[in-house]
């Protein structure tokens, strides 16, 4: 009984020390130089991504079999789906699909939480397949009002600071007066094969009601009451 205490004793302690370790990891492993300046920092941040979007979260989901580590740390793991309404950077798809997001790993993966409603402007880098926000949160800038925000940063006239993003990156004019509007909450709606064909039954409907309504008038007119003849002819019995 002693013998199997001392090895429950000193596994609990190994196990202690690994969760310590890593928990050090998180930390300590995946750092970033902090731009203190907003200047300095959206020409770090264009020149350290591949793309940069001016959009909307429409969809944040939590990922439902996180990995142990996400549990042992009381984390919880996201995916987010952007609406790109402009393109400052680079040629991604109009949904972009970001996640694992809402946690930070040793090896810098993971991002901050984008969470559904939000106006975002995002700094992406390539990472394996997909991208991430550049440096954690000083890639992701918050639209609310007239104003941008960052965690690490004082907020910023929203145009003056678009304005500034699509000088940093040289973005096409099309693509800045994209994101004025998209700024200004007018961007078109998506439209994409889903809502296209989602018209078509509409049209159909549409369709076989004047189809309906024709044969209706076709029949009421075959079975009307027959006419006198003389009224039809334009006489009448005293003629």
């Amino acid at each position: 009984m002693m013998t199997v205490l001392r090895l429950l004793v000193a596994a609990l302690g190994c196990a202690l020390v690994v969760l310590a370790s890593r928990s050090t990891d998180r930390a300590q492993a995946c750092t970033f130089v902090l731009e203190s300046d907003p200047l300095r920092a959206v020409a770090a941040a264009a020149g350290g991504s591949d793309v940069v979007v001016v959009g909307e979260v429409i969809r944040e989901e939590p990922i439902e079999d996180d990995p142990v580590d996400f549990a042992v740390f009381d984390d919880r793991a996201f995916t987010s789906t952007v609406r790109v309404d402009a393109a400052l950077k680079g040629e991604p798809e109009r949904l972009l699909t970001l996640g694992p997001l809402g946690y930070l790993e040793p090896d810098c993966s993971g991002g901050p939480r984008l969470r559904a409603g939000e106006r975002v402007v995002l700094f992406l880098s390539s990472f394996r397949s997909s991208f991430r926000v550049y440096a954690y949160e000083q890639g992701n800038y918050l639209l609310a009002g007239n104003a941008a925000y960052n965690e690490n940063l004082p907020p910023v006239p929203a145009e003056d600071f678009v304005r500034r993003v699509a000088a940093a990156t040289g973005a096409p004019q099309q693509e800045l007066d994209a994101a004025l509007v998209s700024l200004r909450g007018e961007a078109e709606p998506l439209r994409n094969d889903a809502d296209n064909g989602g018209e078509l039954p509409w049209l159909v409907v549409g369709l076989g009601g004047a189809v309906l309504a024709g044969l209706v008038v076709v029949l009421v007119w075959a079975r009307r009451p027959a006419s006198p003849t003389g009224w039809m002819n334009g006489k009448t019995d005293e003629g």
